[in-house]
C-alpha cells in the first residue's frame, strides 16, 4: 500500500497495523484505518 501525495509531498507508511495502518502525512501523523477498531 501506498500513502497518498500531499501536494506533491509523498507520505510514508509508518506502523502498519491489522486495525489500521499509521500514515504520515505533511500535517504530521494520521491514522488511516483499515478495518473497525474495537
Amino acid at each position: 500500500m501506498k500513502c497518498p501525495d500531499c501536494d506533491g509531498q509523498g507520505w510514508t507508511w509508518i506502523v502498519p497495523d491489522h486495525s489500521g495502518l499509521l500514515c504520515k502525512t505533511c500535517h504530521g501523523i494520521g491514522e488511516i484505518p483499515d478495518k473497525e477498531k474495537k
